[in-house]
């Protein structure tokens, strides 16, 4: 089944890719392709981490918000006169701290997921408006708006990034016992207790996780547009879940991996850059996207379902 759904996937993605071919010249050429890894890697680190959380049965709303507070923290500590690397570590440190604050409430304090993130949510994205005082920060070292456009074997740094990052959740959750607690978690979490997982542990970790991305995102995007604005990110929560779940992850976990991931994020950037080249309203795409999720949340749902009737 799960081999189906993905072939499923790579089917789609390449008919949607010879459907943008034919109807824009322009869609098929090495630099556009390339362009849209590239463009995709931003959403992709925050789709990543958001798998882990629902593959324990969490959601991540606060995503979109700690991007942008995280890229207000990098971009701050660069004006202020802190070096790319310390800069790096504390935007790193900030997203960890938030994915932190997420988990210790979700995990230990066992409030619901939903909840505490849309919680967070607002603080972050409070904080960064409060930090800039609604203003964008820019006047960045001119090295920081290298960083993105760094070449590495013919990708540029955010999409090599993302593939690597990829390969390395993938191996994470297919070959260690981190991955398979995290599985056994989302598939029932009170038999993964009596078995004797530390579940608190592991739920805390995959939001440590979410924040990681975060992080790697906010940053990304700080060096792409050379400055932080405080309302970055926005609807990133939505395009991260879309991905995910479009990628074959249930909502309910238990279900779902990095390829899949990998895949559903290639299709929702195809769609948009394919758009784009249309010259598709932006409305319509979001609307399309809402669309998106609400079809593969009823497939998940139609999925369940057959498996329990089985």
């Amino acid at each position: 089944m799960k081999l189906v759904r993905e072939y499923g996937l790579v089917a789609v993605l390449g008919a949607l890719i010879g459907a943008f071919g034919l109807l824009s010249p322009v869609f098929l050429t090495a630099e556009n392709l390339l362009n849209i890894v590239d463009q995709v890697a931003i959403i992709g680190f925050v789709a990543l981490g958001m798998t882990v959380v629902i593959l324990t049965g969490g959601i991540d709303l606060s995503v979109g918000s700690t991007v942008a507070f995280t890229g207000i923290i990098f971009a701050e500590s660069l004006v202020r006169g802190f070096g790319l690397s310390a800069s790096m570590l504390l935007c790193v440190a900030s997203g960890l701290v938030v994915g932190a604050l997420n988990g210790f409430l979700i995990a230990h304090v066992g409030l619901p997921a939903f909840i505490v993130t849309l919680g967070t949510m607002g603080a972050a994205r409070g904080a960064s408006l409060y930090i800039t005082d609604g203003r964008a920060v820019s006047g960045l070292p001119a090295s920081v708006g290298g960083l993105a456009s760094t070449d590495i074997a013919g990708l540029s740094l955010p999409a090599a990034l993302f593939l690597c990052l990829t390969l390395l959740t993938w191996a994470v959750l297919k070959f260690t016992y981190w991955g398979k607690f995290i599985y056994a978690i989302g598939g029932n979490e009170r038999a993964a207790w009596l078995s004797g997982i530390a579940v608190e542990r592991y739920k805390m970790m995959v939001y440590v996780a979410a924040g990681f991305g975060c992080a790697v995102s906010g940053a990304i995007l700080v060096s792409k547009l050379n400055s932080a604005q405080p309302q970055a990110g926005n609807m990133y929560e939505l395009n991260a879940i879309a991905a995910v779940v479009l990628g074959g992850a249930s909502l309910a976990g238990g279900r779902g991996d990095a390829t899949g991931t990998f895949l559903g994020v290639m299709i929702l950037g195809v769609l948009q850059n394919g758009f784009s080249l249309l010259n598709v309203s932006s409305y319509y795409q979001q609307m399309m996207l809402g669309a998106i999720l609400i079809a593969a949340v009823y497939a998940d749902k139609k999925s369940l379902r057959g498996a329990l009737d089985d």
